[in-house]
């Protein structure tokens, strides 16, 4: 992509441009550079699109394959709340964020709430970065050709790290594209709880 995303703020595009020009410096390719430029930079980016119900039945629908070669379906997480989030090994951002989660899978699983990483990568890298740096809760790979899906889900960069949090009952209560705190990660966790 080299051209900035439709509908950012005036500061916001110019931020983009910087960043991508920045990143050009270190050679890399047309799609290294976007794909980078877009989660490193994703975490400066906020989107208010909500997603249409058909793009979530598709994304609960759909079978990820996970790091010890299963399968996860988030239809099976049924009468737990989510925090269903987009990231992957190459994101910057997305690596900051893993202990956040981490802590709150910890925290809240007993309460009923289940966080689950969702990795626009490949099976092997997933699987390796695990074994390093392990995960404190579930994942399912999706590989780079669910961004289509990422910009119907209100994403619509197609940057990460993005993350959707969902009730019991399977209503979405919050989106976010970019980094969370762990002040306002734990804030949407309890409410979704409630």
């Amino acid at each position: 992509m080299d051209t900035p995303p439709r509908n950012l703020p005036q500061h916001a595009r110019r931020r983009w441009l910087s960043g991508l020009a920045a990143l050009g410096t270190f050679g890399l390719g047309t799609f290294g550079l976007g794909a980078f430029g877009l989660g490193a930079l994703a975490w400066r980016l906020r989107t208010d699109a909500s997603p249409s119900a058909e793009a979530l039945d598709t994304l609960f629908k759909h079978a990820f394959d996970t790091p010890d070669g299963g399968q996860l379906v988030l239809n099976t997480l049924a009468g737990q709340a989510l925090v269903v989030n987009f990231w992957a090994t190459w994101c910057a951002p997305c690596r900051e964020e893993i202990p956040l989660l981490t802590r709150l899978q910890a925290t809240r699983s007993a309460n009923g709430l289940q966080v689950v990483g969702i990795a626009i990568d490949g099976v092997a890298r997933v699987r390796q970065y695990d074994h390093d740096s392990p995960l404190g809760y579930r994942i399912g790979v999706a590989g780079v050709g669910l961004i289509t899906l990422l910009k119907t889900l209100g994403n619509e960069q197609g940057a990460l790290p993005f993350t959707l949090v969902f009730d019991r009952r399977g209503r979405l209560t919050g989106q976010r594209l970019g980094l969370w705190s762990a002040e306002t990660l734990e804030a949407a966790a309890d409410r979704a709880l409630a």
